[in-house]
């Protein structure tokens, strides 16, 4: 089974000072209790990979620099074996022929 983390379970899992640390530590091995480890696959997009190194070597300060932010990710993703999951999808339509803005109601779109 795959997850796809969020920028707080990344910074959760990394480092053992994050208010959640002891919350994500236990899900995880209960993840890989239960569906065994080689069942369980982790994985980041570039979106979170932003968000973690933003936040862990910005203000909240769980990383001393920019770079040593980029270093805990790759550590992080080698010890966990994360998939990536790139970015490489391209705005299109959608199936019905439109894409309508929020609130927008929806448009008789040609296929």
């Amino acid at each position: 089974m795959m997850f796809l983390l969020d920028v707080s379970a990344l910074l959760a899992m990394r480092y053992a000072d994050h208010v959640h640390h002891a919350r994500v530590d236990t899900w995880t091995s209960q993840l890989e209790a239960e569906l065994g480890r080689e069942h369980v696959v982790f994985a980041t997009c570039p979106i979170t990979e932003l968000g973690f190194v933003r936040i862990s070597g910005g203000k909240a300060g769980y990383a001393p620099s920019v770079d040593t932010a980029r270093i805990d990710l790759r550590t992080l993703k080698s010890k966990q074996n994360m998939l990536f999951i790139p970015d490489d999808l391209h705005t299109h339509p959608s199936r019905h022929g439109c894409v309508n803005r929020p609130r927008q109601q929806m448009a008789t779109c040609s296929p």
